[in-house]
């Protein structure tokens, strides 16, 4: 799971009430779940009562959801900007390896693996299949 916040906000009866995060209890339960502990919410009865109601986190809900690999397929096509070499390819292809995911990226007719973390993508255009990256030099030279 992303680096979850610590607290989140709860609306209960018109107002928001903070919630402390138990860290360890967090975890993505599906691709629009998040099963979230609370410090206060130590009870069946508790739990039960919290279910439905609104939380609101700093950023988009989706900023707390790791992709599956079936999205990352779905990137295979997009046309892809390195933001720092100015260079332009293809997605050509996806590693599922545990842990370190890689795109397989293709730029001036040369396949390159891609790790693909947080760090180097910029933005993702769905709408017009574009990948903003931010690739390391030393990535693109191997």
């Amino acid at each position: 799971m992303l680096d979850f916040p610590e607290w989140l906000f709860i609306r209960i009866d018109g107002g928001l009430v903070p919630f402390e995060v138990t860290g360890e209890s967090v975890f993505q339960k599906d691709t629009s779940h998040i099963v979230v502990g609370l410090g206060q919410i130590d009870t069946q009865e508790k739990a039960t009562a919290m279910v439905g109601l609104t939380c609101n986190l700093e950023g988009t809900w989706t900023d707390w959801f790791e992709p599956t690999s079936e999205e990352i397929d779905s990137l295979i096509g997009y046309e892809l900007i390195d933001e720092i070499s100015g260079k332009t390819g293809t997605v050509v292809g996806f590693e599922d390896i545990p842990g370190n995911p890689l795109l397989e990226i293709e730029i001036d007719r040369k396949k390159t693996l891609l790790p693909l973390q947080a760090e180097f993508v910029v933005s993702t255009d769905t709408r017009n299949r574009k990948l903003i990256l931010r690739i390391p030099e030393s990535l693109l030279d191997l």
